[in-house]
């Protein structure tokens, strides 16, 4: 915790994730409260999903070649539009549900489910860097404390300010989080990429990853 950069990286995270631990309980109310209906939650999870496990296949080859940092950045600034747009959606309820239902629901979600997908990876890879390696087990401790602590958190705080304030409240928060988060992000300073193979195509990375996952015998 003495190194300026990997605080500020693991509070940033903190906030990312307790805000979007917060929204997920959020939709999931909002969704149910406007069409009573379960399937309509089963939905909403499956829109995440889908791009989600969809891009996952990518996104690490991705965090290799790319700047992690960057990566970053662009993600959770994603993660803050979809949050203003569904703060947008539940202000303006009364003229966008009429015209589209909760379908631009569905449309937010699957593009946070996008930018959870390459987020996730550059994150991790991004971390690693931040500390020495006699630090690594030091660092991942602290790491899933923060992610614990915030996957605990967020869901709690988020349905007390949906119940007890509003659904407007709620998302603002959200907002809030997620702006608080980047800002922590773009003070961390950026670090060289390690050396990759140059001439390593995509098709042939992505094959060595499959052979780890389902060794020959």
């Amino acid at each position: 915790m003495r190194i300026k950069d990997f605080r500020g990286f693991l509070l940033a995270r903190f906030l990312l994730n307790f805000s979007i631990q917060m929204q997920s309980v959020i939709v999931g109310w909002q969704v149910y409260q406007i069409t009573g209906d379960v399937l309509q939650l089963g939905f909403i999870g499956l829109a995440e999903a889908i791009p989600f496990l969809g891009f996952a296949i990518i996104s690490g080859y991705v965090a290799d070649r790319f700047n992690r940092r960057t990566i970053i950045i662009i993600t959770n600034g994603i993660y803050l539009l979809c949050a203003i747009l569904l703060l947008i959606f539940a202000w303006h309820f009364k003229i966008l549900y009429p015209l589209f239902g909760i379908f631009p629901i569905y449309v937010i979600i699957f593009f946070t489910g996008v930018a959870r997908s390459f987020f996730y990876p550059a994150q991790m890879a991004f971390m690693a860097q931040l500390v020495p390696k006699k630090l690594y087990p030091n660092s991942s401790t602290w790491n899933s404390a923060v992610w614990q602590i915030s996957a605990v958190t967020g869901p709690a705080v988020g349905g007390l300010i949906y119940g007890f304030v509003s659904v407007h409240a709620a998302y603002l928060t959200v907002v809030i989080g997620v702006a608080v988060a980047l800002l922590f992000y773009t003070r961390v300073r950026s670090r060289p990429m390690p050396p990759v193979k140059k001439d390593e195509s995509l098709v042939q990375s992505l094959s060595v990853g499959v052979r780890l996952f389902f060794p020959t015998r």
